[in-house]
């Protein structure tokens, strides 16, 4: 993964450590397809909104997120937790074995 844009989001959930890669907007079957994969220690608040919520670390998480910019959208889906679970989902039907 490359560093490559969006360090706003970046510094905002992970912690520094880890890496990233933002893929700004392509077409794809006819929708504009952007994605964010990031991994790292994350930042997580419990409850998320609450100013008084104390940050704890959690190590080794990732977090991939797709926008679908279409007709009746965009459709946002997000996925996150621990980076082995995720590369296991993440994989394709071929990789998995």
């Amino acid at each position: 993964m490359g560093k490559q844009s969006s360090p706003e989001l970046r510094s905002r959930y992970y912690d520094g450590d880890g890496d990233y890669n933002w893929q700004n907007p392509r077409i794809s079957y006819g929708a504009e397809v952007t994605y964010l994969d990031i991994q790292g220690t994350l930042l997580s608040k419990n409850p998320p909104f609450d100013p008084n919520a104390k940050t704890e670390r959690k190590a080794n998480q990732r977090r991939f997120g797709v926008i679908f910019a279409c007709d009746g959208g965009p459709y946002f889906i997000t996925l996150t937790g621990p980076a082995k679970t995720l590369e296991h989902t993440l994989m394709s039907p071929h990789e998995a074995s």
